[in-house]
């Protein structure tokens, strides 16, 4: 529920009006600054990071690191799905003789 609060509260927060296509094409500064990747988003967790780590705004400080993750990891990527791990394949070798 604390990951939704947080996406709810930070989702376009600092929002310059612009999309990412313009950013790239115009090659603004935040394009720039975030290598034309996922323009908005990047600013906008690079933002919402700023904040919480603001003395006054720091709710987080108490978390462990693996709980600080989670909370700020599913607030922006909540449809992520870690890849299942891969079996390592067997290298057997199968002799057939007629």
């Amino acid at each position: 529920m604390l990951a939704l609060a947080v996406a709810s509260l930070c989702h376009d927060i600092a929002h310059p009006g612009l999309n990412n296509f313009y950013h790239v094409n115009a090659r603004t500064p935040l394009a720039l600054l975030y290598n034309n990747k996922a323009v908005l988003e990047n600013f906008h967790a690079t933002a919402t990071f700023c904040i919480l780590m603001r003395p006054e705004f720091n709710f987080v400080s108490s978390f462990n690191q693996h709980e600080f993750k989670s909370i700020l990891f599913f607030s922006f990527f909540p449809d992520f799905k870690p890849e299942p791990k891969k079996k390592k394949k067997s290298s057997t070798t199968i002799i057939i003789s007629f």
